[in-house]
């Protein structure tokens, strides 16, 4: 009996634990695709900056300068990533459910 209550348990926690990872990949994806700008100050092509801080998302990135020209490239990443992870947290929890 006392296995039986550990093992409904841990079914708890990895439901609680799936549902915290599709709020927060729907919490960063809606910001990913919303209000991620697509370009960045002209300060970032005059000089040579390493860091970008928008808002809730911060980049801190040694030997990488972000300008224009390769922002978009950059921006690319987190709204793949974004859409991956959401239709594989959305596709497992519909299939689970």
């Amino acid at each position: 009996m006392h296995e039986i209550n550990k093992t409904a348990f841990g079914e708890f926690l990895a439901e609680r634990r799936k549902l915290f990872l599709e709020i927060l990949s729907l919490i960063f994806g809606v910001y990913f695709w919303l209000f991620m700008k697509e370009r960045i100050p002209a300060y970032y092509d005059e000089n040579r900056v390493s860091i970008y801080n928008d808002e809730m998302f911060r980049i801190n990135a040694l030997e990488v300068t972000f300008n224009n020209s390769n922002w978009p490239h950059i921006v690319r990443i987190p709204y793949g990533g974004s859409f991956l992870v959401n239709t594989k947290v959305m596709g497992t929890s519909c299939r689970y459910s």
